[in-house]
């Protein structure tokens, strides 16, 4: 077995827990909407994850800079954290909270005006059947994902675990990819890596 899968096996959090740490964060039909997107590293103490540090990212941030601007502040978590509390438990755990608008268009058949919309993801208040959405997603040492989500002003709320993957794909496969390099950080001091793909898609959830 080689030392990340070693890593992993030590390190990996409870199902129950990635679940637990997920829909926590989901906002209430009307409460603490309007804020700051979160990216959170969690620390596993007693079998419990426990937030080691909040990252808050304003909103207006293009959705295309994420990859980098995760990728760097993951770096900076663990390596700090190995530097100043090497004896503190690492970081086995991440999670995503944004808010955005969903259409139900996508579902359809857009016009070429409508998708580039969806493409972009602009103007979707303008587009029908639109709706205020809380998205949660969480990944762990392995790079599986879990999500959540809510709508603002519905107590209209749904969870998935890794077999039931969410819409937004740009922004899944980047959290699993952060997840998945967690092992090579603390077994090799490699960078975290995202795909190049990942930074392709400006302007894309």
């Amino acid at each position: 077995m080689t030392a990340a899968l070693q890593w992993i096996d030590t390190h990996k959090p409870p199902a129950t827990e990635m679940r637990r740490i997920t829909a926590a964060q989901l906002h209430d039909a009307d409460d603490q909407w309007d804020g700051l997107h979160h990216f959170i590293a969690w620390f596993l103490e007693d079998g419990e994850l426990h937030a080691a540090v909040v990252v808050g990212i304003h909103p207006n941030i293009d959705p295309g800079d994420y990859p980098d601007i995760l990728a760097h502040a993951l770096a900076r978590m663990v390596g700090e954290r190995m530097e100043e509390a090497p004896l503190e438990p690492p970081i086995v755990a991440l999670s995503l909270q944004i808010e955005g608008y969903h259409t139900k268009i996508v579902q359809g058949n857009p016009t070429a005006e409508q998708q580039q919309m969806l493409d972009q993801e602009r103007d979707i208040k303008s587009l029908p059947d639109h709706d205020e959405v809380c998205l949660v997603l969480s990944t762990d040492v392995t790079g599986q994902l879990w999500w959540a989500r809510s709508f603002r002003g519905r107590d209209d709320v749904a969870e998935g675990d890794p077999d039931t993957p969410p819409a937004t794909a740009s922004h899944a496969d980047m959290m699993r990819a952060l997840g998945s390099s967690l092992p090579r950080i603390y077994t090799t001091n490699t960078e975290p890596v995202v795909p190049e793909a990942l930074r392709a898609r400006r302007g894309k959830r």
